[in-house]
């Protein structure tokens, strides 16, 4: 059921700047509806790409194992992103915005109402816990990365309860997931799991997909 849900935003919710919240968008005013059809097209509700929305879809795309379309979602609604950079948009290059307008506007790609959007963090949230896969749990956390298979790998580094853990991770397939091993401080472990360990120091971390 996921699955097809995101083919239908595939098929008919995407735009160079996001995932639209509807299409096509209200032309004429629909009170059965609500006041979303009364928006100008393109704008809000009305088949606007939603920040916050293609935030949730780049999660949605990992726990699928679609690192090149979270990786690509990721792209279109950066600041200063590569198909809509600032000079076209009008957001600062290290803001993000709730929201650029849609297709359907005159205006298309243009941001609204940057900097007093959630969506900074929605965005480090996906693309901490779902691209690089750190997922935190009660007494450790899951290593479970879903990278874009043009990536060679990543590094990165996380205090986590006192700890800091150094991680690399290595994609020398060109894969978008799928963890075939994992090396805590030299060390091989089975799965995804590292427990939490009591020692306030530096940890080193190896996960490898393939």
């Amino acid at each position: 059921r996921i699955s097809q849900a995101i083919r239908q935003v595939d098929e008919q919710l995407e735009s160079p700047y996001g995932s639209l919240t509807l299409y096509p968008a209200y032309t004429k005013p629909q009170p059965s509806i609500g006041r979303l059809t009364e928006f100008v097209p393109g704008i809000w509700e009305n088949g606007c790409p939603y920040c916050h929305g293609s935030a949730f879809k780049i999660v949605a795309d990992c726990r699928l194992g679609r690192g090149d379309a979270a990786y690509a979602t990721l792209k279109k609604i950066m600041p200063d992103a590569p198909d809509n950079p600032m000079e076209h948009s009008g957001c600062e290059p290290y803001a993000f915005t709730n929201m650029y307008l849609g297709p359907a506007n005159p205006r298309p790609g243009f941001a609204m109402f940057s900097w007093i959007s959630g969506t900074a963090g929605w965005v480090f949230r996906a693309v901490t816990q779902d691209m690089l896969g750190f997922h935190p749990e009660y007494d450790g956390f899951h290593l479970n990365p879903c990278l874009p298979s043009e990536w060679d790998g990543c590094r990165f580094e996380r205090q986590f309860r006192g700890n800091r853990y150094r991680i690399e991770i290595r994609n020398p397939n060109h894969v978008q997931n799928g963890v075939v091993s994992l090396e805590l401080d030299g060390g091989k472990r089975p799965g995804t799991y590292i427990p939490y360990i009591h020692d306030d120091r530096v940890h080193f971390i190896i996960v490898t997909l393939g």
